[in-house]
């Protein structure tokens, strides 16, 4: 079910009946179902759509894209498309299949961007960047924002995807691309990548030993995508042997050293250890010091003002860095992966304005995955005693969550009752009190997570002195991961202090029952979710064992590695955290974003896992606000049931849960009792004077004084013979709806 702001505000189901909305997605779909949409929608059916006005198209996902490309050739402005909904909903489905129906509607002659290169290139993406949770079969666990430019006549010239924020973390939960690898290579290529000599009966941490029966299959139409993005053969082979050294790394473990070298800690298996240095073009010893010998990074301001505790003292062990290792050589691979396909898609055409797509991880909740409601909070009580908590990186795609969620809640519903008073007109719709309230509003769950520390301090009550001190989560985190002697219960405590009751916010965060537990009230309380704070503290700030990686791949002896990795860390790649160069227009928005986390407190903060998340959503929302007030479009996907429904009924508390928590009724309610349209006076009589003026209004002109704006659109609405309840004649700007396109 998808729910679209657009003109006119309007709610788009599928609803159940999945089997005959193909629109629907289903959450068990691998790649190899993906990998031909053009299949799915054929060429007819985006026929239907194009150049059709709002009113004329079906409630189709389709629509979104068309109007948001009709807005933006009009205003000759970059427009957005946002996409909102919990995990599992199917909102990278929905992104995907506006990208290949603005590729399919309107290609440019000659251009390489056809619709098969576009979808083999995300294929690729959420293939390498997706991982299985308890929610969602393959959930996408980075944002992506996708770019595509068009020129003056309105056809796709260009386009690019900008990876922001990847989790992607083998030995926390199996990622499907080591999965794909191993159970779907051929013999040769098993051979090459030294497979066949890997122990059989030794499980692997960052595999998952299901499902092998459609791994050959899902590999073999990698490769084809791959092929289809001019990958070369050779390139092919340096992210397979990448990802066969992980696996071998996997498989060799970590055990203390009774050698007096000084490191601690040695792999357990020699042999996997020395095939996965064979595969990375490295030493064997240089890959173990690379691993083990580690050097104490973290700052210690203030040291003597705290006593360290021995919780928080101790070192890491052998197996966390291992984990940390294989995180960074996987992202250092998802990143060439990423430099890979902004290549075959960039071009050097020029263009006029862009469509921003943005795909982001789900609101997430462990503890709601099966639940037959909303998930309540007093239903989640009682099983606490059973679960376990969320981890941080949950938290950090909830707070993006959130900001998007509070974007939406400013454009749909706090700017047109902002405009209808600084208009002087009056909407009785029996909400003022509501939508003002804090319970129906994000931003102060928002505050409560990213509130920065003010500097300066004036001269004022006790009461507004600690709220000036009073920080976001994310801040107290941070600071927390600063100091030896901090813990994980002192940052909780300090949480919990600050804001938990008797403080006015106590409605948005309770302690749970267990100790390093506790829940917050996502989503104007629909999505309670429990956390655990364990580990977090460690976890916020940058292991340093993880920038190891991107050393030993660039000085390795494998020429292809180790030129791949040099590339996609230079300008001619792509980062985690910026675009390839391709458009001024995505250069610009690349290099926005790039700004936001290098300089100012976000460059100082570079170490802070936490406060990153916080800077890359302030980028995001800051290219979003630049489309315009109106150029955000919201596509909101809908749970329709839980993955442990039985059956495609609809589960309507379920959906209850998020019509509240997004706001959707109180959207369509404001747009089908408001006037949605708006334009300034003087360009209301510019475009349609002619329609309002007789021959004899002509001639009457001569002898009258010389009319203000106000006065001439009032005349020429009496003159267009419009129902008066149509429309409301403001201060500056005629404010309305179904007007505008009446008249045209």
């Amino acid at each position: 079910m998808w729910g679209s702001q657009r003109a006119p505000f309007t709610i788009r189901g599928g609803s159940a009946a999945r089997p005959r909305w193909p629109c629907a997605p289903d959450q068990d779909t691998s790649l190899s179902d993906f990998c031909n949409v053009v299949n799915l929608w054929p060429q007819k059916v985006a026929a239907m759509f194009r150049g059709c006005r709002a009113d004329d198209m079906p409630p189709h996902v389709f629509a979104a894209a068309q109007s948001t490309h009709r807005c933006m050739l009009a205003s000759r402005r970059d427009r957005a498309i946002v996409f909102l909904g919990r995990s599992g909903s199917g909102k990278t489905s929905a992104m995907r299949h506006c990208v290949w129906y603005l590729a399919s509607a309107y290609p440019a002659q000659g251009s390489k961007l056809t619709p098969e290169r576009l979808d083999a290139a995300f294929d690729v993406l959420h293939l390498f960047g997706s991982t299985r949770t308890s929610s969602n079969k393959h959930a996408s666990r980075f944002v992506s924002l996708t770019s595509l430019d068009f020129d003056g006549g309105g056809a796709l010239a260009a386009a690019s995807v900008q990876i922001l924020l990847p989790d992607l973390r083998p030995g926390q939960a199996p990622l499907r691309a080591l999965h794909t690898l191993y159970h779907g290579c051929d013999g040769r290529l098993r051979r090459e990548l030294l497979f066949d000599q890997s122990p059989i009966n030794t499980p692997n941490p960052f595999m998952s030993s299901t499902e092998k029966a459609d791994a050959p299959a899902e590999f073999s139409a990698l490769k084809q995508a791959l092929q289809l993005l001019a990958v070369t053969e050779n390139e092919q082979m340096a992210i397979w042997k990448i990802m066969a050294a992980i696996c071998h790394l996997g498989w060799a473990g970590a055990v203390k050293a009774n050698t007096g070298s000084g490191i601690k800690y040695q792999f357990a298996s020699a042999g996997c250890w020395q095939r996965a240095a064979r595969l990375l073009g490295v030493p064997t010893e240089e890959l173990a010091r690379a691993v083990f010998v580690t050097v104490p990074t973290s700052p210690q301001p203030n040291a003597n003002l705290r006593t360290p505790s021995p919780s928080n003292e101790r070192e890491m062990s052998g197996t966390e860095a291992v984990d940390a290792f294989v995180t960074g050589l996987y992202n250092e691979t998802f990143n060439i992966i990423a430099a890979l396909v902004n290549r075959s898609l960039s071009t050097s055409a020029r263009t006029s304005a862009s469509i921003l797509l943005l795909d982001s991880p789900g609101a997430d909740n462990p503890m709601c995955a099966g639940q037959q409601s909303g998930a309540p909070l007093s239903k989640l009580l009682s099983n606490y005693l059973q679960q376990s908590g969320a981890p941080l990186s949950k938290l950090l795609s909830n707070y993006l969550q959130e900001r998007l969620q509070a974007m939406f809640h400013e454009a749909l519903l706090v700017a047109p009752r902002e405009r209808y008073a600084q208009e002087g007109i009056t909407l009785d719709d029996g909400a003022e009190e509501d939508w003002l309230s804090e319970t129906v509003n994000p931003g102060p769950m928002v505050e409560l997570l990213d509130k920065a520390p003010q500097n300066t301090i004036v001269r004022s009550s006790q009461a507004d002195l600690r709220e000036c001190d009073r920080r976001g989560l994310l801040w107290l985190l941070d600071e927390e991961s600063m100091y030896p002697g901090s813990s994980d219960d002192t940052f909780l405590e300090r949480v919990m202090s600050q804001y938990a009751a008797p403080q006015h916010t106590h409605y948005l965060i309770k302690k749970a029952p267990h100790a390093r537990q506790f829940v917050l009230q996502h989503l104007q309380g629909t999505n309670p979710v429990l956390y655990d704070v364990t580990g977090w503290v460690k976890a916020s700030r940058e292991n340093p064992v993880t920038k190891k990686s991107l050393t030993l791949l660039q000085e390795s002896q494998n020429e292809e590695i180790g030129r791949l990795s040099s590339w996609a860390r230079g300008a001619c790649g792509v980062s985690a955290w910026s675009a390839a160069v391709g458009d001024a227009s995505t250069l610009r928005r690349a290099s926005s974003i790039r700004r936001t986390l290098t300089s100012g407190t976000a460059g100082m903060k570079r170490r802070s896992t936490a406060l990153q998340a916080k800077f890359v959503a302030d980028g995001i929302v800051d290219t979003l606000r630049r489309c315009g007030a109106a150029g955000v479009h919201f596509v909101c996907c809908l749970l329709t049931n839980q993955p442990t429904d039985v059956g495609d009924d609809v589960n309507v508390p379920l959906l209850r849960s998020q019509f509240r928590g997004f706001q959707l009724l109180d959207a369509a309610r404001l747009y089908k009792q408001g006037f949605p349209e708006h334009m300034p006076l003087s360009e209301f009589a510019r475009r349609y004077r002619l329609l309002a003026t007789s021959e004899s209004s002509d001639s009457d002109t001569v002898q009258q004084p010389a009319l203000s704006d106000r006065q001439v659109v009032d005349d020429m609405l009496l003159t267009l013979d419009l129902d008066v309840t149509s429309y409301r004649l403001g201060l500056t700007q005629v404010i309305a709806i179904d007007v505008f396109k009446n008249i045209q």
